[in-house]
């Protein structure tokens, strides 16, 4: 190859090899600058519907610009030969740089910044890694990291055997391969890559987790003699956190845990959760020590109890629902009157399934004719007057959902967009990209709002077109974090949201208000999560895991009065930034009907719908 002209590249020299064929420097002569060529093996060229498969990715994958991330210029076809062209990263990759030893912690840190940041890029356009590992990111002269090979192994298909180099070891399974083939590097795959189960961003969380352990420690988390004992050693081995440095700050221990979870549904859900610690620890780097259930006010009783809530998740397998309705005007009335009559609807799940932990898992339909939740199977729709549940198509990876005003239709994110079901029945429909949003508010028939990213203001998307326009902007100089859970006002084109701020617990946050045809936002109420005003002229919001309500103007936008407890024991996640998203498991239809996940108390491990 050394020496031969290939289309309008002139390969120079050979700088590697690997499970996707040989890379080579190569001179683009018709821009005048060197690239990468990796020659796809001859095989491949013969393998029609992989090379179809692989043209469909190129398209998608060249479209990813980021500083931290290797750019893919082109697929190339001459004859028999498939290649790609692709940036030249000069450099060192990481795996030769552990082999001299653990990385000094700052440095780790700064690495793994890039890391996330380039891994959040192509999140957001729902493309997944899927063979991460240290042989994979280069380390620039200027020390940047850049991420290599970026999505290429979704499209390939290869198999691996005992004895082969750990390095070319199969982990990947993805959806467009046969079932159980496996592509990339055993020591970095996910539990749910072992199984040869479907795969999503999450499978890239783990590897992401798995690479900082090693830079930190100088050890892999999981290693075997073969494939199969490394395989092994991801599904069933505890990782050897005695290998971490004993001065490590527990901050970073933490999120090391929680990027290894075995259960996706409880692993870091998104890498920008990562990015956004280590900016932090950057800037302030004595805040990479806090503790896991630390906040500015100093630990308390409610926050021991928040914790031990959340080492409940998840719930029971079964869980007895019950809908309470009528229960929320009396109580927020200045003045005393009759207790109205409560109608109990018990409701059994009869799917084996798991409830969602976090994000937004309950909707109720306005005219109080609908409720939706969010298992990790996916999203269920069922009508209050029947017993039977549907599963929503591609609701797998949902993460929140809302009914549109007329009750008429269920949104929700899920397969990296925004979807919209009609109620009574059919395919979902696509409305926008959108990953994992925390929260959605359907305002009109035109109008859903939500944030696209976990550290961003609000968006609105046009329903009639797609089209996105920003609604809020973080104030990153009061140290605005995030705007989340929009929920939409009553009567009214304006959404109340949580606006959360860095350092401090998610029900630190101010709630306020935003006019979406003026854009003029104010604080409602400070010292709140998961806001959501109801027709009867209430305003309800958590504290904890319990459920307030103050008596609310409308129109105005203003809170009349104080705010008293309406309900106990409200399953939330509204701790720290370390393990909670500032979601709370409650909605309000139009008349007043309160649909909530009841936690039973701290210790009991039933959850009920209520």
């Amino acid at each position: 190859m050394i020496g031969r002209k290939i289309a309008h590249y002139e390969v120079l020299a050979k700088i590697g090899e690997g499970g996707m064929g040989e890379v080579y420097r190569a001179r683009d002569t018709r821009l005048g600058r060197e690239v990468a060529l990796k020659v796809l093996p001859p095989a491949f060229a013969k393998d029609p519907e992989r090379l179809a498969r692989f043209r469909r990715e190129a398209k998608l994958l060249a479209s990813l610009q980021h500083t931290h991330i290797a750019a893919l210029h082109g697929l190339e076809e001459v004859g028999s030969e498939v290649f790609l062209a692709m940036e030249l990263v000069e450099g060192e990759d990481l795996s030769a740089r552990l082999t001299r030893g653990p990385l000094d912690l700052d440095d780790a840190l700064e690495l793994a910044r890039h890391f996330a940041e380039g891994l959040e890029a192509a999140h957001e356009q729902n493309i997944v890694h899927r063979d991460l590992k240290p042989a994979n990111l280069k380390i620039t002269p200027d020390g940047q990291l850049k991420i290599l090979d970026f999505g290429l192994a979704r499209a390939y298909l290869g198999d691996g055997g005992e004895g082969e180099d750990l390095e070319q070891s199969p982990t990947i399974t993805a959806a467009l391969t046969a079932q159980g083939m496996i592509l990339g590097t055993a020591a970095y795959m996910s539990p749910e890559q072992a199984r040869g189960r479907r795969v999503d961003q999450r499978t890239d969380i783990w590897a992401f987790g798995a690479i900082l352990f090693e830079m930190v420690s100088g050890q892999r988390v999981f290693t075997g003699e073969t494939i199969s004992d490394t395989m092994a050693a991801v599904l069933r081995a505890d990782p050897p956190w005695e290998a971490l440095p004993a001065d490590i700050p527990s901050g970073v221990r933490r999120l090391i845990e929680r990027c290894l979870e075995r259960d996706a549904r409880r692993r870091l859900r998104d890498i920008g959760e990562a990015r956004v610690r280590l900016e932090r620890w950057r800037d302030d780097p004595a805040s990479a020590d806090e503790t896991t259930s630390g906040s500015l006010s100093g630990p308390t009783p409610i926050i021991q109890d928040r914790r031990a809530v959340c080492s409940w998740f998840p719930w029971g397998l079964v869980a007895t629902a019950v809908l309470i309705i009528g229960v929320m005007g009396w109580r927020l009335e200045s003045r005393p009157a009759a207790q109205l009559p409560m109608m109990e609807l018990k409701i059994r799940l009869d799917h084996d399934d798991l409830l969602a932990p976090t994000g937004g898992v309950l909707s109720i339909s306005p005219d109080g004719s609908w409720i939706a939740w969010q298992t990790a199977t996916g999203l269920y729709l069922r009508a209050i007057n029947s017993q039977e549940a549907r599963l929503i198509d591609g609701s797998t990876d949902g993460f929140a959902s809302c009914f549109s005003p007329d009750s008429q239709w269920l949104a929700f994110a899920g397969g990296g967009d925004l979807r919209r079901v009609s109620v009574g029945g059919g395919s979902p429909i696509s409305i926008c990209p959108l990953a994992t949003p925390r929260g959605l508010a359907w305002i009109d028939d035109t109008t859903i709002v939500f944030p696209r990213r976990i550290s961003d203001g609000l968006q609105m998307v046009d329903l009639r077109d797609g089209s996105i326009t920003a609604l809020t902007e973080l104030n990153v100089a009061i140290n605005e974090r995030s705007h989340r859970w929009p929920t939409a006002v009553p009567g009214r084109r304006a959404v109340l949201y949580e606006c959360q701020f860095l350092g401090q617990d998610y029900d630190q946050s101010d709630i306020r208000i935003v006019d979406l045809d003026t854009g003029i936002s104010k604080v409602v109420q400070r010292g709140g999560a998961a806001p959501q005003a109801t027709a009867q002229g209430q305003l309800l919001f958590v504290r904890d895991h319990t459920l307030f309500g103050v008596r609310f103007d409308l129109q105005r936008g203003e809170i009349l009065g104080l705010p008293v407890p309406v309900r106990e024991d409200i399953v939330s996640s509204v701790g720290n930034q370390e393990n909670d998203d500032g979601s709370a498991q409650f909605r309000v239809d139009d008349r007043g009907t309160l649909f909530y996940v009841d936690s039973g108390g701290v210790g009991n491990p039933l959850r009920r719908l209520v």
